[in-house]
């Protein structure tokens, strides 16, 4: 899995203050575990997912899933400092 301490400590070092991170996935267990790294990150502050992914494109991936009515988690932080 991608999202873990080490990748979001990466991430974070190549954001500039201000820059988003932004998750989405459709498998709850993986979103608990997501959940979890992202409210331990360092250095980010959590955003409203419904505004950080207003008017970006949706994936094929998502829109199949919303179609068979599986639920989409959405995470969206903002790397301050």
């Amino acid at each position: 899995r991608l999202i873990k301490p080490d990748v979001v400590a990466a991430i974070s070092r190549a954001l500039v203050p201000g820059g988003r991170l932004l998750v989405k996935s459709d498998h709850k267990p993986y979103a608990d575990v997501i959940r979890d790294v992202l409210d331990n990150a360092p250095g980010f502050k959590g955003l409203d997912p419904v505004t950080a992914f207003d008017g970006l494109p949706v994936t094929g991936f998502e829109l199949k899933y919303l179609a068979e009515g599986r639920p989409i988690h959405s995470f969206a932080l903002r790397k301050v400092g």
